[in-house]
């Protein structure tokens, strides 16, 4: 799960 930085930098961070 790494393709979400589109705009989720908070979400990214917690499902990276």
């Amino acid at each position: 799960m790494g393709e979400g930085v589109i705009g989720r930098s908070d979400d990214v961070k917690l499902s990276n």
